[in-house]
């Protein structure tokens, strides 16, 4: 097994989750104070609503919770550069 495809299922505080390919979201230099975890997936749920879980695929697998920010502002803009 590589470093680059975990075994699945994953076991996660969400409980078991198989991400297809596709699903996966690449960040090529992690996140902030997570360089070595760069392959998350969104998980999302109807208990869970309006709450999404971002599940990290490599090394220690953080996982965080988030929210469309426009639910909580309905006027929410994100302008992102190309860089």
């Amino acid at each position: 097994m590589s470093a680059a495809s975990p075994a699945l299922p994953l076991e996660t505080r969400f409980g078991p989750i198989a991400p297809a390919p596709e699903d996966v979201i690449a960040f090529p230099d992690g996140l902030p104070g997570f360089a070595r975890c760069r392959r998350f997936v969104l998980l999302s749920a109807a208990d869970m609503a309006p709450i999404q879980g971002l599940q990290g695929l490599d090394g220690l697998r953080p996982s965080f919770l988030g929210i469309d920010p426009r639910l909580v502002q309905s006027d929410y803009d994100a302008r992102l550069g190309d860089t």
